[in-house]
């Protein structure tokens, strides 16, 4: 299983034991077979296990979400010392200086995606285009973007969640409160590939989205 199932199937099995004893417990509560103690421990019982089960999920979907920022953060960090880099470096920028009035746009692209994360780089490839007569909006869309941030902000969104409201003091009340901050989650794990990328969709519900 990659690491976006294991967490989708943490954070769906949680959801379901939420929906499970929300339910139970609108049942009770109308049941006229039980004394208000009754009521009251099984409630108490019900909200417990779902403690158990909510803490055992958050662990083990911290520990994955966090793995995958890790990763990616590391992923992130050309490596900036290496010579061979730089030299790959100093010709894409020689390239442009010369030559960036005869290519595509399409072909500068190309030629910059291998330094999406450097900033210092994007910078000096942004200068060399303008010093071409580029428009400065003209270099969006062709400055290489570094989608890994993104991820991890994504990330960060689904860790701020899960910190939020899985916890024993926070009630699951159907589509309020916690459990629509759950659904939240659900669907935000849907925006990442198998290794916890984010990957874009035409319509959003987000984690973040859920965290009023």
């Amino acid at each position: 299983m990659s690491k976006k199932s294991d967490l989708k199937a943490l954070i769906q099995n949680y959801k379901a034991a939420g929906d499970q004893m929300s339910k139970k417990i609108s049942e009770i509560k109308k049941s006229n077979n039980f004394t208000l103690e009754g009521k009251n421990q099984f409630i108490q019982e019900e909200k417990q296990k779902l403690a158990a089960l909510g803490q055992q999920t958050k662990e083990k979907a911290l520990q994955i979400v966090r793995e995958g920022m890790a990763s990616i953060s590391k992923a992130a960090r050309p490596n900036a010392q290496d010579p061979n880099y730089q030299l790959s470096l100093s010709n894409a920028l020689k390239l442009l200086e010369l030559g960036a009035n005869n290519m595509s746009k399409d072909d500068i692209k190309t030629l910059l995606e291998p330094f999406a994360g450097d900033h210092i780089a994007t910078a000096a490839f942004k200068g060399a285009l303008t010093n071409t007569g580029m428009k400065p909006m003209e270099t969006i869309g062709i400055l290489p973007i570094d989608e890994r941030g993104n991820s991890i902000k994504w990330l960060q969104g689904i860790e701020n969640t899960i910190n939020n409201y899985i916890n024993p003091s926070t009630e699951w009340d159907g589509l309020t409160g916690a459990g629509i901050a759950i659904y939240g989650v659900d669907s935000s794990i849907d925006d990442l590939d198998d290794n916890l990328n984010y990957i874009h969709r035409d319509s959003k519900v987000t984690a973040e989205n859920f965290q009023e």
